[in-house]
C-alpha cells in the first residue's frame, strides 16, 4: 500500500477510559489534572476502517487492553 495506512476498528474509546486502560496494563494508578478544553481540542474521533479492509482484507479485531498488554509485555 502506498501512502500512510492508519491501524484501528473504527470504535472510539474516551481519554479518560485509555488512562485507565494504561493504567492497569502498567500496574499504576495514574495522577490526572484536569483543565478546561483547549481551542482546537478534538472531542470525539474514530478512524474509518475502509482503506484498512482494503488493502489487509479484514479489519483489527484485537480489545485495546489485549493489545496494549501485549505491547507492554514486549518492552
Amino acid at each position: 500500500a502506498e501512502g500512510v495506512l492508519n491501524i484501528g476498528t473504527g470504535s472510539s474509546i474516551t481519554l479518560l477510559d485509555l488512562i485507565e486502560t494504561l493504567g492497569r496494563v502498567a500496574g499504576v494508578k495514574p495522577s490526572l489534572n484536569y483543565t478546561a478544553p483547549r481551542e482546537g481540542d478534538i472531542r470525539h474521533s474514530a478512524m474509518i476502517p475502509e482503506r484498512l479492509q482494503q488493502v489487509l482484507g479484514a479489519i483489527p479485531s484485537t480489545p485495546l487492553e489485549q493489545g496494549l498488554r501485549a505491547l507492554w509485555e514486549q518492552r
